[in-house]
């Protein structure tokens, strides 16, 4: 949830790329963080063989909301099935959804109820197409080439803040207090337990990936 944070003097808020294993989440971050001039701002607490165990982080400035500049959260989360928990807690806390498909399956949305979306069409060099709507836009995307990598941030952080605009302007305030920083969410986000099963693969692809 978007916090007002009245020592930063900002809005703060959070933006989740969510997507099947190897969709390009990760690499929309390490590419944002390029195009920001931030290259090494991507923090992993934890990867296995390059593969997310619990999320990609980095914050970037994102324009404002008002008067207000924007401090923008943005996270990418497992794909495996066996983080599903993890990947689930993650997209609970997001103000916007970005949802990384291969460019050619329509990615099922209603598991998102009311938040923002915007879809990106990734790996578009391959053949396939998807149609966006005014509520859903899609941006087509090469996300390991950097192409449409920074317009789909925009395309979010604008779908975001003109929520905000609108809820704000219906009455709504924006909490005021501390965001929720990396360490915090880490905390929390390991705290969720992993079925049996999915802790037995985990624990054999991280044994096979130090012999």
């Amino acid at each position: 949830m978007a916090v007002f944070d009245p020592v930063r003097g900002r809005i703060c808020l959070r933006v989740v790329y969510d997507g099947p294993a190897g969709a390009g989440k990760t690499t929309n971050l390490h590419r944002l963080a390029s195009a920001f001039a931030r290259p090494g701002d991507v923090a992993a607490p934890f990867a296995l063989r390059e593969r997310t165990v619990y999320f990609d982080w980095m914050e970037l400035s994102a324009g404002a909301v008002g008067e207000y500049p924007i401090s923008c959260q943005v996270l990418s989360v497992p794909g495996q099935l066996a983080l599903a928990a993890r990947r689930r807690a993650i997209l609970a806390r997001a103000d916007g959804i970005v949802v990384v498909c291969d460019g050619a399956t329509a990615p099922a949305l209603d598991r998102y109820g009311d938040l923002p979306i915007v879809v990106q069409a990734n790996k578009r060099d391959r053949a396939g197409g998807l149609r966006g709507t005014p509520d859903v836009p899609v941006v087509e995307a090469i996300a390991a080439e950097g192409v449409g990598v920074v317009d789909t941030f925009v395309a979010i952080i604008g779908a975001v803040a003109r929520r905000l605009r609108e809820d704000t302007e219906q009455g709504y305030r924006i909490p005021v207090g501390k965001a929720e920083s990396l360490d915090e969410l880490l905390a929390s986000i390991a705290a969720v337990p992993i079925d049996a099963p999915g802790a037995a693969e985990l624990f054999l692809e991280e044994a096979l990936a130090s012999a």
